[in-house]
């Protein structure tokens, strides 16, 4: 029986050759929609928007094939003074987050969460303003993953600011799309705890959700794909140098672990608990001293502003 992996249907343009097979969904059943050997033509494109289908299916053994197709679609949008290239990458993202949540045993999956990093970097350095694009856009995207991508397009602005090296920028990348995938292993039930606010916790609230950055760093420790300051990047992702973070209080973070836990705090206010972002790190500001490093917050205070967030 042949597996499938979904593909988001806006990273599909026009007139560029796919490399693999599409299949839709027809109740149960994929069925061939579009041949390896062909495109698709804007008629075909349009119909699909205008059919409101989000995702489609390919071959899990042409997820290699899909990402080359990808690299292709990303220059062709790049070249575009529209929001294509945020199109491109938001739905890259999102793809390889919901593959390797379904199955995070896939090496493949893992391969295309890497390629979707990677993809964000090289659309923050080739066009400007793009990180507004990527973060008004997405909408129809599930709340974590429109999460994890916007936090992963701020956490490569921030890194480049502070001028970390590319393989240091590359994996924070990479981080902030995956940083959560301890909820995978938490019940279903306990989800919502990612969208609440601190305050409303309980004691077991609190229980269960000190324990996802443990819960994702252990799932990838025996993956041999994954690499050691990822799965680090995972287990302190809700650390501060205060010591005050967890799941094990640690004061020892690297610049890479900061932005990352600074992104993370920031972020989740302002798009979980739908606070405004210049009160948010306002309140950073005055609040989160010792926390993180002073003159990271303000590099990142001034981010924000940069890419007119504030």
């Amino acid at each position: 029986m042949e597996n499938f992996v979904t593909i988001r249907t806006k990273t599909l343009k026009p007139e560029i050759r796919l490399g693999f097979n599409v299949y839709i969904k027809v109740g149960k059943r994929n069925l061939l929609y579009t041949r390896a050997e062909d495109d698709f033509d804007e008629e075909r494109l349009k119909s699909l928007n205008e059919k409101k289908v989000k995702k489609l299916y390919i071959p899990s053994n042409d997820e290699e094939n899909y990402q080359d197709y990808l690299q292709r679609c990303l220059d062709w949008a790049l070249s575009r003074t529209d929001d294509s290239g945020a199109e491109v990458i938001t739905g890259a993202c999102a793809s390889s987050i919901e593959n390797f949540y379904d199955d995070p045993t896939s090496q493949a999956s893992y391969k295309a969460a890497e390629g979707a990093a990677k993809g964000i970097i090289k659309a923050l350095s080739k066009k400007e303003g793009i990180l507004k694009e990527i973060f008004d856009g997405g909408g129809e995207e599930e709340v974590h993953i429109k999460y994890a991508i916007n936090v992963s397009t701020l956490c490569v602005k921030l890194g480049e600011t502070i001028s970390l090296s590319q393989s240091e920028i590359e994996v924070l990348s990479l981080a902030g799309l995956l940083h959560d995938i301890g909820r995978i292993k938490m019940p279903i039930e306990t989800h919502h705890l990612f969208e609440t606010d601190y305050e409303k916790f309980t004691n077991e609230d609190w229980k269960s959700y000190k324990d996802h950055p443990r819960l994702g760093a252990e799932m990838m420790q025996d993956k041999e794909y994954a690499s050691r300051d990822l799965i680090q990047l995972i287990l302190l992702h809700e650390e501060k140098l205060s010591g005050e973070g967890f799941p094990n209080k640690t004061r020892d973070l690297d610049s890479k672990a900061q932005v990352l836990s600074l992104v993370c705090a920031f972020y989740r206010e302002v798009f979980f608990l739908k606070k405004e972002p210049g009160e948010v790190i306002k309140d950073f500001m005055m609040n989160q001293i010792g926390n993180y490093e002073l003159e990271l917050m303000k590099t990142f205070k001034k981010v924000l502003k940069q890419v007119q967030l504030t």
